[in-house]
């Protein structure tokens, strides 16, 4: 600290004497040790023993520095409980917290335009704000159905670590799910209908995600169109409009996402919100695009 006047000598000397013995007691049970660069501790030795430190006693219990070095389905099992902690702490204390916010848990749906349902109880309001979130948009894809196919809840879901994995679209949800399973060590493909990734972004950021996801293994696969899956004995073949054809263990779909509205009753005629993407901010209701 600067600007405090001299030290004081006698608490200098006090701690020095302090830290001498300390460092005594530290040089006897380091004594006769191998180090790395010479024989004394250097810095070298405390980067290495950070490293070993957290291998053998790793954050998640699914991550080992012996093999198997990863456990799937235990990594899923932490996942979850990570979730319902996180759940508990962000969202049920601290709305617990407020006089006038209730917390109920179930499946909501409108008795009328004010009153909304939940199992045998009823709860009215002046307005209803809808914020149920989205789900996938499933196209008409031909055998898809049939063959099976996972989107972002199931694929979170899994127990078993495919081998290999299609990733119908490459929006900023197949991505991410495309970075997640090549980094548990899954051979992904991603199948975008476009001729670039994430075309409301900068070019150069997105050129650097591709590029480190290739490092990982991602294959990509521009201006192709999914024609039909099919299953050949216990996996997966999907169809491409240029005639190619990708085997893999599951189908991943996230190319498109709408509301989770299902609940919701018919809307009413009037100005509809025109389809996928954000919806107007005039301030005027609409009804809700099923």
């Amino acid at each position: 600290m600067f600007g405090i006047g001299d030290p004081d000598v006698v608490a200098v000397t006090e701690a020095q004497k302090e830290f001498r013995r300390y460092a005594a007691v530290l040089d006897a049970h380091l004594e006769g040790r191998r180090w790395l660069v010479d024989d004394r501790l250097r810095a070298p030795d405390f980067a290495v023993a950070s490293e070993l430190h957290a291998m053998r006693h790793p954050r998640f219990a699914s991550i080992s520095a012996t093999p198997p070095v990863f456990d799937f389905g235990r990594a899923m099992a932490e996942k979850d409980r990570l979730i319902a902690e996180a759940r508990r702490k962000n969202y049920r204390e601290v709305l617990a917290g407020f006089d006038r916010v209730a917390w109920i848990d179930g499946r909501a749906a409108f008795a009328s335009e004010r009153v909304v349902r939940v199992g045998d109880r009823k709860i009215e309001g002046d307005q209803v704000l809808i914020a149920t979130g989205c789900r996938t948009r499933i196209p008409l894809i031909e055998g898809l159905a049939e063959a099976g196919y996972l989107t972002n809840p199931e694929a979170l879901a899994l127990q078993r670590l495919p081998s290999s994995l299609v990733v119908l679209g490459g929006g900023p949800l197949g991505l991410e799910f495309a970075q997640i399973f090549a980094r548990f060590g899954a051979k992904v493909t991603v199948v975008e209908a476009r001729d670039r990734l994430l075309d409301f972004c900068d070019s150069e950021i997105v050129e650097a995600l591709r590029y480190h996801l290739r490092e990982l293994g991602v294959t990509f696969r521009f201006r192709e169109t999914v024609t039909a899956v099919e299953l050949y004995d216990s996996e997966t073949v999907t169809h491409l409009e240029s005639g190619k054809q990708i085997l893999s263990d599951v189908v991943l779909y996230s190319a498109g996402r709408q509301g989770a509205t299902q609940a919701l009753p018919p809307p009413r005629p009037g100005p509809a919100a025109g389809g996928p993407g954000p919806l107007p901010a005039d301030g005027r209701p609409r009804p809700c695009p099923l």
